[in-house]
C-alpha cells in the first residue's frame, strides 16, 4: 500500500477498505514505501546477467518446477527488446498462484526441500 500522506513514527493510522471496513494501527516506521517498475525490472536483468539464462527459464527451473505448477506458466515481453517484463504482466493460473503462496508460507521449502 502506497501511503501518500508522510506519517510520523506513533502516529495512528486509520486506513479504510473497499468494503468499508477501517482498520486502525500504529504506524512504527518513518520510511515510506514508495512502489517503483524499474526496480523489478532492473532484478530481472541481474537474474538473467548472472544465471546467463532468460528469466522466464530461469522462473521455470527454479520456481516453476519446484512447486509442481500444473499449468504453464506465461511472461509477457517488451515488443522492443525482447526483454522480460519482470515489473509486471505473469499470467498463472489460481492453484498455481496458491503454490507460491504455500512457498512463501513455509520460508522457500516444498515438501521438506
Amino acid at each position: 500500500m502506497l501511503l501518500s500522506v508522510p506519517y510520523r513514527p506513533g502516529d495512528i493510522v486509520t486506513i479504510k477498505l473497499s468494503t468499508g471496513e477501517e482498520v486502525i494501527g500504529k504506524y512504527e516506521s518513518d520510511e515510506k514505501f514508495n512502489y517503483s517498475s524499474y526496480d523489478y525490472q532492473l532484478l530481472g536483468l541481474v537474474i538473467e546477467r548472472a544465471s546467463n539464462m532468460k528469466l522466464s527459464e530461469f522462473a521455470s527451473k527454479y520456481l516453476w518446477r519446484k512447486i509442481d505448477a500444473n499449468s504453464p506458466a506465461y511472461w509477457l515481453m517488451d515488443s522492443v527488446h525482447r526483454n522480460t517484463r519482470a515489473y509486471c504482466c505473469f499470467k498463472a493460473t489460481l492453484g498455481d498462484y496458491f503454490r507460491i503462496a504455500l512457498l512463501v508460507l513455509n520460508k522457500g521449502e516444498v515438501k521438506g526441500h
